[in-house]
């Protein structure tokens, strides 16, 4: 019988500064869970990164190409899977100053709608051709198919969007043989977003300027098949899904072994600890109150619970406590919320 695996994204708050809210938040399913755990780090990844590698790609992943096999609706134009094609994601952005830094603001946080979407991918397929085909799955999901002669992008290294979110982007600037190119091409992006008209509307709604693109995941399939980490797996995220299809697998709708809930990862990356609050509640009474009963009853012999967080890959190796051993309780609340929050040491994988 396969041990389950659940996959929980940001489920430590990336600073100290909840531990008063998470005493009180009711989570008694992890804490359960994490009573019979034993904890240990990996260094961290981001979650796209970290889900290529349990399919096998350790190196160069072509992160778009396996986002966009994921998506199943466009707004507008949809493209065909062209896995021999050279893919980037370019996401909308809103680059704001905060005292001396440019940082990056989260597209989910920018409220673009399909028709600001619409707009601004016809122009740029108008005034960018040379470039490459533009496309939409969602307001927030972008993509672009390089023009043949742009090259696939392999001399360059550019940062995957949720490293650099809520952070000075000249921290995150393109690197390698090519990069001065890619920062030219960022920049006329840059010019092109600000002065579009879609800026002025939504300045004069009071909404945030989308006023960038952040191009990232360049990379290259193996020639060697994918490899799924389960034979069956569960999860809504477009990455998971993409690497499942390029694994020729389908996502299981219920009872997959292998999962991945990622409803915490967009409060973090925000650092919206209301929203984040809310959302472990959630996965809590969803989630981990079932495992843990289904541990406690003995239909699993163990699980592992996985968090790829912006400071570790923190894992959990939970083992069902021996039924003489009555006197060991849940975790308390103030312990709880120590281990929910960033720790002041690292243990090393």
């Amino acid at each position: 019988m396969s041990t389950p695996v659940c996959v929980v994204p940001a489920l430590v708050w990336p600073s100290v500064g909840l531990a008063d809210e998470l005493a009180r938040a009711r989570l008694p399913g992890l804490a359960a869970l994490l009573s019979q755990a034993t904890l240990r780090e990996a260094p961290a990844q981001a979650l796209e990164s970290w889900l290529a590698e349990q399919f096998g790609i350790a190196q160069d992943a072509p992160l778009a190409l396996m986002r966009l096999a994921g998506e199943s609706h466009f707004v507008g134009e949809a493209p065909g899977l062209d896995t021999g094609a050279a893919w980037l994601c370019a996401d909308p952005v809103a680059l704001t100053f905060a005292r001396e830094n440019l940082l990056l603001t989260d597209p989910a946080s920018l409220d673009i709608t399909d028709e600001e979407t619409s707009a601004l991918i016809d122009a740029l397929n108008h005034d960018f051709a040379d470039v490459g085909r533009f496309y939409a799955a969602t307001p927030t999901r972008w993509y672009v198919r390089l023009a043949e002669n742009r090259g696939r992008a392999d001399d360059v290294v550019l940062p995957p969007l949720d490293d650099v979110v809520g952070r000075p982007v000249a921290l995150f600037q393109p690197e390698g043989p090519d990069a001065p190119r890619w920062a030219r091409l960022a920049n006329e992006l840059q010019v092109f977003c600000y002065n579009h008209p879609v800026n002025a509307t939504r300045e004069s709604a009071g909404k945030p300027p989308l006023n960038a693109l952040w191009l990232w995941g360049n990379g290259r399939l193996p020639q060697a098949p994918l490899r799924a980490p389960a034979a069956a797996l569960g999860g809504s995220h477009p990455m998971l899904r993409g690497l499942a299809r390029l694994a020729g697998l389908d996502i299981a709708e219920h009872g997959a072994a292998w999962q991945l809930h990622d409803d915490l990862q967009a409060p973090a990356l925000q650092r919206d600890p209301h929203a984040w609050l809310t959302a472990l509640q959630d996965v809590d009474a969803r989630v981990f109150a079932p495992l843990a009963q289904a541990l406690s009853s003995g239909q699993w012999e163990g699980a592992t619970l996985v968090s790829p967080c912006d400071h570790a890959v923190v894992i959990a190796d939970i083992r069902p406590r021996p039924r003489w051993q009555f006197w060991r309780r849940d975790l308390a609340p103030a312990e709880l919320a120590q281990r929910l929050m960033r720790p002041e040491r690292r243990v090393q994988a």
